[in-house]
């Protein structure tokens, strides 16, 4: 890191659940902290983080706020990766251009934050990128195929990172949420299923058990807490996952039950 007397940080989707505990929570020790969100003043002050408008999808607009944060502060010393958007139902009955809306935020939007902060990390020759993933990223799970897809597609840019980065003292890591108690549901894309529509019953029981889940889950004041912890330590490990221990469990359970009996659990658990 710099020399800075506070470290920096910024935190993209920063204005509500994961991203929001986060800043909060990191708000609390010796770090500035700036959060973007696209509905904010420029420079408004919340959660003790400063906010700036942005839409993780619009390149440009990425490039003038990570400019101006480094205006302000002499650098970015860490970049939490986090600005995202849910997508649930069955693949088929999304839109192409949904499709493409949920890749332009959940991959290309993470590509845009991260591309922009890596020459000036370079120049400082420190830096750290934690990239906020889901345990979606390492299972693929029934009616999360758009959502599972982008989270697998921006764990390879991490994964790959951390050997291309480490010549120039970056550090970068994914972390992998299981469900939280967060208004994630309210900003999720999800398909139009007609009620003839052959899918339609194992839906219905399908959104019932996510949204019972998330309502019954753990604060995200927990992954904030997280975040802290990862940003004291001399080196991150590639991935931390954290959530319900069944959650948390199920990429491992994968690796080690034989794919007939692996699925057979899937199936079983999403009434399939």
């Amino acid at each position: 890191m710099n020399h800075k007397q506070k470290q920096v940080v910024l935190i993209s989707g920063a204005t509500s659940g994961i991203g929001q505990a986060i800043g909060r929570e990191l708000a609390k020790g010796n770090f500035k902290v700036y959060g973007t969100g696209r509905n904010v003043y420029e420079g408004e002050e919340r959660d003790g983080m400063v906010l700036y408008p942005m839409d993780v999808t619009d390149e440009r607009a990425v490039q003038r706020t990570v400019e101006t944060i480094i205006d302000n502060e002499g650098g970015i010393d860490v970049l939490v990766s986090n600005a995202g958007r849910g997508a649930a139902g069955p693949l088929e009955t999304f839109t192409m251009d949904e499709v493409r809306k949920a890749m332009d935020v959940n991959y290309f939007g993470a590509l845009h934050v991260i591309r922009a902060v890596l020459p000036h990390m370079r120049a400082q020759k420190s830096g750290r990128i934690i990239q906020i993933s889901s345990i979606s990223g390492a299972i693929g799970l029934p009616f999360q195929s758009l959502y599972c897809s982008s989270k697998f597609a921006i764990e390879g840019v991490i994964q790959s990172l951390r050997t291309e980065l480490s010549p120039f003292g970056i550090q970068a890591t994914l972390i992998e949420p299981g469900d939280f108690n967060t208004n994630v549901h309210a900003g999720r894309m999800d398909s139009t299923v007609s009620e003839d529509s052959p899918y339609a019953g194992f839906v219905a029981q399908y959104f019932d058990l996510i949204t019972a889940n998330v309502k019954n889950a753990d604060d995200p004041r927990k992954i904030g807490r997280l975040v802290s912890k990862l940003l004291k330590k001399r080196r991150m490990k590639p991935c931390y996952r954290i959530g319900p221990a069944l959650q948390i469990m199920a990429p491992l359970i994968k690796r080690l039950l034989p794919w007939r009996l692996y699925e057979k659990q899937v199936r079983s658990y999403y009434r399939l």
